[in-house]
Formats: C-alpha cells, structure tokens, sequence
C-alpha cells in the first residue's frame, strides 16, 4: 500500500515538471511575437496607427496605468532597485540545490537558465507593445496637419525672439530663491497635477492625445538620472511618467509633460517634446507656460547658434536677467555630471536606442522639434 501511494506522488511531481515546461517554452514564445509585432508595425504605419496605437495600445496603457497609478510610488524605480537582489537571489537558491544534488545539475542550469530567457523574452513582448510599435506610427505633423519644410535663417530667428518675448514677460511674474532662480511656489505633489490637467486640457483640442490620465511620479532616486542625463524617463513595463526631482525648477513642467505625452503613445523625442509644449501653453499655470517657452527655446536657440552665432547672440541679449540665471544655474548643475564616464556611457546607449528605433539623427533628434515650431507658427500666420 505505502509503494502505492509513492508511485502516485512521483506521477504528479512528473505531471508538475511537464506542465512547468510547457508554461517555460509558452513565454519563450513572446519574443519571436515581439519580432513579428515589430516587424508588421514597420511594414504598415496604417496598422500601427489605426489598429495598434489608438486601440490596442490605449487599452493596454489604460490598464497597466490604472493599477500602478494607485501607488504612491514608482512601481518602475521599485523593481529595477529589487531586479538585482531577485537575480542573485535566484542564482543562489539554484547554486544551493545543486550542491545538495550534483546528479541534476545539468537539469538545475537548464531550467535557471530558461527561466532567464523566459523573461527576458516576456519583457521584449511587453517593449514591444508598449512602445517599439509606436515607433511605426503616422506622424505629428499629419496628426495636427502641420508641413513640415526647409526654413530659412530668418524664419528662425524670428521664432526665437517671439518665444524669448513671451518667455520674458511671463519671467517677471514669477517666484525666484535666494539666489534669484526661478522656484516653485507650490509643492510638486500640486505642479503633478496641474501637468496632469494640462495634458487633459490639450486632449479636448486634440482628440488623438486622448490617453489615461495618469499623475507624473517623483523619482527617489534621482541623483542616479542626473549621473545619467535623464530628467524623466516612461516606463512601458508599468506605464508610469517618471521625473527627476533635482532638475531645475523651471524644467520640470515641460518634462512630466512629456513623458505624458510617451504614455499616450507618442514615442518619438521631438515629438513629445512638441506636445509637452502644446499642453504646457494650454495650462492656465504660469510656471507651467514658462517651462514650454524655455525648453522651446533652449531648442530654438540652439539651432539658431548652430546657423549663426552671431544672430545667437543677438537673441541672448533679449533674455530678461531673471531667464539668463535659471539658464546659467541649470548649466551649472549639470556641469558636474557632464565629464562622469556613466553619463558619456549613457548618452552613448541613448543614441544607439534611438537610431535602432528609426530616429537616424540619434541624440540629434531632440532638437527636430524645432521643424514642428516653425510648422506651426507658418500655419498659425497663413491662418491670420
């Protein structure tokens, strides 16, 4: 009776190993998805845009965002400081049990390492859907019927003085430190939501920006993104809007918008850079318009140095004092991390990752939404 009942057990253990198998090589099977998801969003934009991004993608942010959105925290922030713990964890308990049994350590190493390739394959689906696809979709400029074309010098210096104008009048009304830099007169808790408002209030104007509403989160670890050139980063594993708290003041409006505007499917950095600063100027915060002007016209302005210098600083000579010591205090701050070999590592991963997700201009690519500004403004005035 007792070699009866051992047998039984030995038959369900048996039936648990192939049934964990077959679970193993099901997840194995998301990254060859991933590839073909992939593969279809660049042969046709039309069902990236239209099948994909404004339906599958929606429904996908709207849930994932709707459970992590709860937290108080950054679920993203929480999990990459555990993922390392996890893994040696994991290796650990796999390194004991074959200790404690040498004749399965070949079967032990099998299924550790599967189960590293299962999830990294998971994680590539879960990429791919939650933002390589959108990659492939149509553009911004056939969103907002914008024609984006060659612009003259002239053309771009007028944006730049038109910008540094509106920069500078609204400067005068607003909160600086001891030192005369401009400072928040609210807490962040109260700048996430008027940033959270502000793309909500842009998304009636502009349907196609309709997304989940979700509250852009603090990073705790915020001098780690300085070490490596990030003021915000969107996470598409938890579909949370992440920013970098030690930024400057006037930079941080700007950057929850657009990692918002990465939530609601606009992946591309020009991009969202063009719709963080539609929704800035859609707010009815001061702070929030001034951080759309100055990262509009740090862009601008850079474009226009790289034309002409002179004409550059000409446009300089146009910054109020308030503008010119939140520029020179921001320059400052990221001096000290501008020589550090983790952050020269960084911009060089960022520019690889760019340029493999069709973005040819790499790094450069953050300053093309100045194309989107001349755009616009050329509409705006043939519209007068």
């Amino acid at each position: 009776m007792k070699k009866v009942k051992e047998e039984k057990i030995k038959v369900k253990t048996i039936t648990y190993k192939k049934v964990l198998l077959r679970k193993m090589n099901l997840t194995l099977l998301c990254f060859p998805f991933g590839v073909f998801l992939l593969w279809l969003a660049r042969k046709s934009a039309y069902f990236t845009e239209y099948v994909y991004a404004q339906r599958i993608f929606k429904a996908f942010s709207y849930g994932l965002s709707f459970l992590t959105g709860h937290l108080p925290f950054s679920l993203a922030e929480f999990l990459t400081a555990l993922a390392p713990i996890l893994v040696i964890i994991n290796f650990a308990v796999t390194i004991i049990r074959i200790i404690k049994n040498k004749k399965e350590i070949f079967k032990r190493l099998l299924s550790w390492f599967l189960g590293i390739l299962s999830a990294l394959s998971v994680g590539y689906l879960v990429y791919a859907l939650g933002c390589g696809m959108n990659y492939h979709r149509y553009s911004l400029e056939y969103h907002l019927g914008l024609e984006v074309t060659e612009s003259s010098k002239e053309e771009l210096s007028e944006l730049c003085l038109d910008i540094a104008r509106d920069a500078r009048k609204i400067r005068n009304e607003l909160n600086e430190n001891e030192n005369g830099v401009f400072s928040l007169p609210f807490s962040l808790n109260e700048y996430e939501e008027i940033a959270k408002q502000a793309m909500k209030a842009l998304s009636v104007e502009y349907p196609i920006f309709k997304g989940t509403n979700a509250t852009p989160k603090a990073m705790v670890f915020s001098e780690v993104m300085s070490n490596i050139n990030l003021t915000g980063i969107y996470t598409c594993y938890t579909m949370e809007a992440n920013y970098n708290v030690n930024a400057a003041d006037f930079k941080k409006g700007s950057t929850m918008c657009h990692e918002l505007a990465h939530l609601r499917g606009f992946i591309k950095e020009d991009e969202a850079n063009y719709i963080s600063y539609l929704a800035c100027m859609k707010s009815e915060s001061k702070e929030m318009q001034y951080s759309g002007l100055m990262m509009a016209l740090i862009y601008a302005g850079n474009a226009l140095a790289e034309v002409d210098i002179e004409e550059y600083r000409k446009l300089w000579s146009t910054y109020s004092d308030g503008m010119i010591r939140d520029i020179l205090a921001n320059n400052e701050y990221w001096k000290q991390y501008q020589k550090k070999k983790v952050s020269q590592v960084s911009e060089k991963v960022n520019d690889n990752y760019l340029k493999a997700n069709d973005e040819e201009d790499g790094v450069k690519s953050y300053g093309r939404v100045v194309d989107l500004l001349l755009a616009a403004r050329r509409k705006q005035r043939a519209g007068q």
